[in-house]
């Protein structure tokens, strides 16, 4: 789903969110929705950005809810579970971010300036039974040599390789449908 937002006569053009459909044997579908919303790079005011990616995902579970599908929304949110305009998309949605709890439990999947910061998301239907976890495992991980403790091993640091995977820590979840 291609995702654009507009502000003073500008339009940007965002990442696209990665929709796909499983149907069980009985015609049951799940809908998972893979996001990697705009990023905070830069500076200034770009809450924008998110909030019109955001609402693009609103669309989608809209659409699947009005189908009578579920959704599970995933990925990379770009800000933390706490910005206000998270609460107001699992209103609109009736999803529930597994992320927030892990956020104030001081959990995150990327250190920026020494802090862990929770950016990457799932969002599943209100009383679902589900647990998200973040995947902080040794070989993922390298020393801070600017701040105490660790953070994830990126693949680049600017031009130079260094062998790592990502800096950001996976995250997984175990739900029952």
């Amino acid at each position: 789903m291609r995702v654009e937002a507009s502000r003073g006569g500008d339009t940007l053009h965002t990442r696209d969110i990665l929709v796909a459909d499983f149907v069980s044997a009985e015609g049951d579908t799940l809908t998972l929705a893979v996001n990697h919303h705009p990023s905070k790079f830069g500076g200034g005011d770009s809450n924008w950005r998110r909030r019109a990616a955001l609402d693009a995902l609103a669309g989608v579970a809209d659409s699947v809810r009005r189908a009578g599908g579920r959704l599970i929304a995933m990925g990379d949110f770009n800000d933390t579970p706490d910005n206000p305009q998270y609460a107001a998309f699992c209103a609109r949605t009736g999803l529930k971010s597994l992320a927030l709890p892990l956020a104030r439990a001081g959990q995150g999947t990327i250190r920026y300036e020494g802090r862990w910061e929770l950016i990457d998301h799932f969002y599943v239907p209100e009383g679902a039974a589900a647990e998200m976890t973040v995947m902080k495992v040794p070989f993922l991980m390298t020393r801070d040599n600017v701040h105490a403790g660790d953070k994830p091993k990126r693949t680049f640091v600017g031009p130079r390789y260094a062998g790592g995977v990502s800096d950001h820590l996976p995250i997984a979840l175990q739900f029952e449908l």
